[in-house]
């Protein structure tokens, strides 16, 4: 059972009710006022509702072909996350026929409307060529639109781009910037390539040390494999620390049990 609001007099009320207790009125009308309505609300309105259908909450029960509509409907006024979602509705399936052309009109609609997401997905397209034609300028276009919304994905995946320099010259500036970007969101992949960049003294000023003490906390603190696996190379070769062998084994071994292939390559090299 769900409490549900009855439009004329404001009382909530079971929706396995037939009529409302405070003024009588009969339930079908309270449950369906929405569909009387809606060429009146808003975008904004109109995606609630098709959420409200599709979880079947709130008194509506799960409709998934009436959620789709109303979403639609929403992304037809000019709402990005209802564009995202019918675009991945029309990919799922789901409240309508699966139809990835549809999928893809949407997505870039949202991409071109500002969604970070589907900007970030347009950009994976273009990169790999999925879904609509490899174009490596069009990729770091709408990576960049994504990235300057925040987009941690996005940033990281510019970081490692012009880290790379495989699909655009290699430019560590660059890449140092958006992995700085991303590892201000806590980034631990980006917080990694930064470090990097920093203990070899790549597009930023070179500190090794610097570099091996943000290792050790994310190795410590968040027990990542591949900050225990650096500890390791960081000992072996005395990058920021003094040459240790045990400890390169200590942290080698720790990168193992947590899943390293690299570490346990390392270890039958030792």
């Amino acid at each position: 059972m769900a409490l549900i609001q009855c439009p004329e007099c404001g009382k909530m009320i079971s929706d396995k009710a037939t009529f409302c207790i405070g003024c009588g009125c009969p339930i079908e009308e309270i449950v369906t006022n929405d569909e009387i309505n809606r060429e009146n609300l808003s975008a904004e309105e109109l995606f609630e509702l098709g959420f409200l259908y599709h979880e079947g909450e709130n008194g509506h029960k799960i409709d998934v072909k009436k959620a789709f509509e109303y979403i639609l409907l929403a992304a037809q006024k000019g709402l990005p996350s209802a564009q995202w979602k019918v675009a991945n509705l029309y990919y799922a399936g789901d409240g309508i026929e699966a139809n990835n052309e549809e999928m893809k009109k949407w997505i870039i609609t949202a991409a071109k409307n500002g969604h970070d997401i589907a900007q970030y997905t347009l950009a994976e397209w273009y990169e790999t060529g999925e879904f609509i034609e490899k174009n490596i300028q069009q990729a770091l276009y709408w990576y960049e639109q994504s990235a300057i919304k925040g987009n941690v994905d996005a940033q990281f995946s510019l970081g490692s781009i012009f880290y790379q320099g495989v699909l655009v010259p290699q430019n560590f500036e660059l890449a140092v910037k958006w992995f700085s970007e991303a590892a201000k969101q806590n980034d631990e992949d980006s917080i990694l390539c930064l470090n990097d960049c920093i203990l070899l003294g790549l597009g930023i000023e070179k500190d090794p040390e610097k570099a091996v003490n943000s290792y050790l906390q994310l190795a410590k603190n968040n027990n990542n494999p591949e900050a225990q696996l650096r500890l390791g190379d960081c000992y072996l070769h005395g990058l920021g620390v003094q040459v240790n062998k045990q400890r390169a084994i200590y942290w080698y071994t720790l990168a193992a049990e947590n899943g390293s292939e690299d570490a346990r390559q390392a270890l039958k090299e030792l």
